[in-house]
C-alpha cells in the first residue's frame, strides 16, 4: 500500500503490516515490541532532521526490518548537516533513555521501563559504532570527507569497520553458543560484514 504526503511517497509493505499484526495478536514479550517501536522512533529522528535541514525524502518505506528512507540526493546536504542527520537517530534513543532515568528513577522495579532502558541503550550504542552501514559509520565517513580525499576516507572507514566487526561477529557467535537461541548479534554482524565487503571491493 502506497500513498503520498505532498511529494513524499509513503509505502507500507505487506511484511511490515503482517509483523505489526503479529505483534498485536501474539504475546511476543515487551522487548520485541519495544525494539520495533524504538527503531521506528530512531528512524523518525533521521526523517525529522532531514525536514528541518530542508531536504524532503523521496520515499519512506515500512518493511520487515523497519523503516528506510530513500533520499532525492545522497549528498544534497553538506557534510556537517549529514553528521547531524546521522546522529539524530541515536539521539532520539538517548532522549528516551534520559526521560526514563529522570522521571522514573526506580525503573528497575518495572519490567517494561527496564526494557525501555535496555532497548534504547543498545540501539543508541550499536548505531553509533564507527561501522559502515550504521549511523556511526556515516558520521565517521562525513567527518573524514571534510578533511581528505574520498579514496583515503573510504579506506580508513573500511579498516575501522573491519576492526569493530570482527570482534562483534565473534561475540555474536559466542552469544549464540552460550544461549542456544540468541543469534541477533551474529546475524547483524554478518549482515554488516557482507555490506562492508561489497562496499570495499567496488
Amino acid at each position: 500500500m502506497s500513498f503520498y504526503i505532498k511529494d513524499t511517497e509513503i509505502k507500507i509493505g505487506f511484511l511490515f503490516a503482517a509483523s505489526v499484526a503479529a505483534l498485536l495478536c501474539f504475546d511476543v514479550g515487551p522487548q520485541v515490541q519495544l525494539s520495533v517501536l524504538s527503531g521506528i522512533l530512531h528512524e523518525g529522528g533521521h526523517i525529522l532532521s532531514l525536514l528541518l535541514l530542508g531536504e524532503r525524502p523521496q520515499k519512506i518505506s515500512f518493511g520487515l526490518f523497519g523503516l528506510s528512507v530513500l533520499r532525492r540526493n545522497d549528498i544534497k546536504l553538506n557534510y556537517k548537516n549529514e553528521i547531524i542527520t546521522a546522529f539524530c537517530g541515536p539521539f532520539v534513543n538517548v532522549l528516551i533513555l534520559i526521560g526514563v532515568l529522570t522521571f522514573y528513577p526506580n525503573y528497575r522495579n518495572n519490567e517494561i521501563l527496564l526494557s525501555v532502558v535496555v532497548v534504547n541503550s543498545a540501539l543508541a550504542f550499536f548505531n553509533l559504532l564507527p561501522v559502515s552501514g550504521l549511523d556511526g559509520g556515516r558520521i565517521l565517513e562525513c567527518a573524514l570527507l571534510r578533511k581528505m580525499s574520498v579514496e583515503k576516507a573510504e579506506l580508513i572507514l573500511c579498516i575501522t569497520s573491519l576492526a569493530f566487526l570482527i570482534p562483534l561477529t565473534v561475540a555474536g557467535f559466542l552469544t549464540l553458543v552460550k544461549s542456544g537461541y540468541n543469534f541477533t548479534l551474529l546475524l547483524l554482524s554478518v549482515y554488516l560484514l557482507a555490506l562492508l565487503i561489497v562496499k570495499c571491493i567496488k
